[in-house]
């Protein structure tokens, strides 16, 4: 019997059985040792020895390949090292920064261009108003001066006549100017103030000689009172036309001062002749002899147009002609001076934008640094995921290596079952061949598996297919004109429930082809069908002959029953124009 089940002794005709999912094998009695013996060592090779890589390594010179900056520009490079939210923030912040220094120039030019625009204007103003008071303080004097001159004409030069008409005339000006007669030799014959004595000065007296009627001298400093006074002088003609001496008159000015208390930003206002000589300025001083320190003479003096503005080597002036005399009037300004306020106002500006940049800087320090962290949230998220995506294919790989296993271990215990089959009696030989049905439907189970796409569920409607063919194929259903076919919602089902369906079909379909037809065959219907929500219904029926006691009998009706509980569901057989096993059992909702 042992040598007979085993398939060795005396030849027999080569032998074909079916091994699951593939086609008819055909083994020769002298061969079949070294099929199994190949077959077994196959199927119990290490796994782990089959395991190989989904991808390459990479070396350490592929690494450093990598971190390389690339060909097209060094964008790819940048990218990593600069995200595009942190170049955002870079961008962001460059902006800002020139926004605020372009204000901040603007604020400051534009307040340079103004305040040297009021200088200029302050400038003509200045000098306007000074020629205009310089024309009417010279006017009085001159017209008093005039007139002095004509009332003495050519009566003697007595100082006891000469006083009181001087008192009168100095009694007469706004200022209480003096007033003065000096003889042809230049010494002083009278005065409005007695206790005064002056003295004519070189210039004057030469131009009153030369025949000049009117003459305007320089500001002096009173040796007898201390005082700054302007001079202006008529000549007195004697009958014989000759110079017979000179009225002059003392002016006595407000709001001139030395040139140690100027401010920075005020103007210096000056008087000059036609002829460049100096006359008087706001702002002067005197050497110990009572004479001016000329300042120096502008250039392009008495040739500027009135009311023009020249700003040159620093200095901004404004020149104005003096109406009814000889005379100019320039008022000029220090630009250094008058831009030493807006100095100040360009430093403050400078400040409030260094402030401005160095809070804009701060935010885009702090939004750089958000920007990298969430960046390198987000690399380590997306690094842990290609982790756990290649973990979960890694696990999927060896699922379905570890199904694909089972699946030929199955196979080889089918083989032998077959094999052993060949050499037993008819009990033991149907005994075997249920039992290869049930583990070709766990095999199935395996197969399908690691065929799917996913390794925890599958269709039923494809296993139950499969699995009729097998069946039919392995019971040689065919050759008694027997069909088997199947009729299946497609429905999903884990691994576990879907092998005991698989088993149960297989013991009642085995019993139907075994025992429900005659000589004519037959038809083996497998259904499912869900019937409510989260409930289906298995049956396997058969249109023989009809005997409720054909399904199941003895082990066999237990093995229903407990395969049935183990699905969650019960079984019961009936007769309804043939043998019917149904079995109601629990489905996902879908």
């Amino acid at each position: 019997m042992g040598s007979r089940g085993c398939g060795v002794g005396t030849p027999r005709p080569p032998q074909t059985f079916r091994h699951l999912g593939g086609p008819p094998l055909r083994l020769k009695h002298d061969t079949s040792s070294k099929f199994l013996d190949s077959l077994t060592q196959a199927s119990l090779r290490p796994i782990a020895s089959t395991v190989v890589p989904i991808w390459p390594v990479p070396t350490a010179a592929e690494e450093e390949h990598d971190r390389m900056p690339k060909s097209d520009g060094g964008q790819t490079y940048l990218r990593r090292v600069w995200p595009r939210s942190s170049l955002l923030f870079v961008c962001a912040g460059i902006v800002y920064a020139l926004v605020v220094i372009g204000l901040c120039a603007a604020g400051i030019w534009s307040a340079r261009t103004q305040t040297l625009d009021m200088a200029r204007s302050q400038a003509t103003a200045v000098a306007t108003f000074s020629s205009a008071y310089t024309s009417r303080m010279y006017d009085i004097a001159d017209e008093v001066g005039r007139h002095l001159a004509e009332d003495i004409g050519d009566a003697p030069l007595d100082p006891m006549a000469l006083t009181p008409l001087l008192v009168a005339a100095a009694e007469g000006t706004a200022q209480n100017d003096y007033f003065v007669v000096f003889n042809a030799e230049g010494e002083m014959i009278a005065g409005s103030e007695p206790m005064q004595s002056f003295r004519v000065q070189e210039d004057t007296l030469a131009e009153h000689r030369a025949g000049a009627r009117r003459h305007i001298g320089q500001v002096v400093l009173s040796r007898g009172t201390g005082e700054i006074i302007y001079r202006v002088s008529h000549r007195i003609d004697a009958p014989d036309g000759s110079m017979a001496g000179i009225v002059g008159v003392a002016i006595r000015p407000f709001g001139i001062q030395a040139t140690a208390n100027r401010q920075p930003e005020a103007p210096q206002v000056t008087v000059w002749r036609s002829d460049r000589r100096f006359i008087a300025a706001a702002y002067i001083d005197f050497n110990a002899s009572g004479a001016p320190i000329i300042p120096p003479t502008p250039p392009g003096l008495a040739t500027t147009l009135p009311g023009q503005v020249i700003q040159r080597d620093g200095i901004i002036r404004a020149e104005t002609r003096v109406e009814g005399f000889p005379l100019w009037v320039s008022a000029e300004l220090d630009e250094h001076g008058v831009l030493t306020k807006w100095r100040m106002f360009a430093t403050s500006i400078a400040g409030l934008g260094g402030f401005l940049l160095l809070l804009g800087g701060a935010f885009a320090w702090a939004g750089l640094r958000v920007s990298r962290a969430e960046e390198t949230s987000r690399m380590l998220l997306a690094k842990a995921k290609e982790d756990a995506e290649a973990s979960l294919a890694t696990r999927e790989m060896l699922l379905r290596e570890i199904h694909h296993r089972v699946r030929n271990s199955l196979m080889l215990v089918s083989s032998f079952l077959m094999l052993q089959a060949r050499g037993a009696d008819l009990g033991t030989r149907a005994a075997l061949e249920r039992v290869q049905g049930r583990v070709t439907s766990i095999g199935l189970v395996h197969e399908t598996l690691y065929a799917g796409a996913d390794l925890g569920h599958l269709d039923l409607a494809t296993y139950l297919s499969r699995l009729g063919s097998e069946l039919s194929a392995s019971l040689g259903a065919a050759e008694r004109r027997i069909v088997v076919s199947t009729d299946v919602e497609h429905i999903s089902l884990d691994g576990d429930k879907a092998s005991t369906i698989g088993l149960i079909v297989s013991e009642a379909a085995t019993n139907a082809v075994k025992y429900a037809f005659g000589d004519d065959g037959g038809t083996v219907v497998v259904r499912v069908r869900r019937v409510d929500e989260g409930l289906a219904v298995l049956s396997i029926c058969d249109d023989g002959i009809g005997r409720a006691d054909t399904a199941a009998s003895g082990l066999g009706s237990q093995l229903l029953d407990a395969l049935a509980r183990q699905v969650g569901g019960r079984c019961r057989t009936y007769v309804e124009g043939g043998t019917v096993v149904e079995v109601t059992f629990p489905v996902p909702a879908g």
